[in-house]
């Protein structure tokens, strides 16, 4: 299954010389926890859809797209 990118998400990946940085969110949720732990791969905090994720920085691995 491909990963939904937005239109000018897709034209900033595949631009030469990007206006425009893609930053990764990550989201982690557990029963434990009494609020989910939400990150940014930024120098700097940002707050997305009303929630703040503060500045980690770290490095992701996605899966392949493929069935298998």
């Amino acid at each position: 299954m491909a990963r939904p990118y937005s239109q000018h998400a897709r034209e900033q990946l595949n631009a030469t010389s990007a206006d425009d940085i893609m930053l990764v969110l990550l989201e982690i949720r557990h029963p434990l926890l009494a609020v989910p732990v939400r990150v940014v791969n930024d120098m700097q905090n940002i707050v997305v859809a009303g929630n703040e994720f503060i500045a980690c920085a770290f490095n992701i691995t996605l899966p392949d797209d493929s069935d298998n």
